[in-house]
């Protein structure tokens, strides 16, 4: 993604400093808002951020986007309860 719309500055994830791991996406903006580094996440991410007026969007010449895929194992049924949460998940994906 940073090759292909920024093909003059990016030089290569090795060229890149990383000092962390946050698995929580709205965990990761709060440094970011500060001036700490930088992310590549959803827009929605973002709309929902508090301090939103505090980071800075750059659109992409090459969109990117990624498959979403709902597994389960083979020989075995869901509890029903996972009903609504698999129509609501096919819902927002349509």
């Amino acid at each position: 993604m940073l090759g292909s719309n920024f093909p003059e500055e990016y030089r290569g994830v090795e060229s890149l400093d990383h000092r962390g791991y946050v698995n929580q996406l709205a965990q990761i903006l709060l440094p970011i808002s500060k001036g700490i580094g930088f992310t590549v996440l959803p827009e929605s991410v973002m709309s929902r951020f508090e301090q939103k007026e505090q980071l800075t969007s750059l659109p992409l010449e090459s969109p990117i986007s990624q498959s979403l895929f709902l597994s389960k194992k083979k020989h075995r049924d869901l509890p029903k309860r996972f009903e609504a949460v698999m129509n609501i998940i096919h819902e927002a994906t349509r």
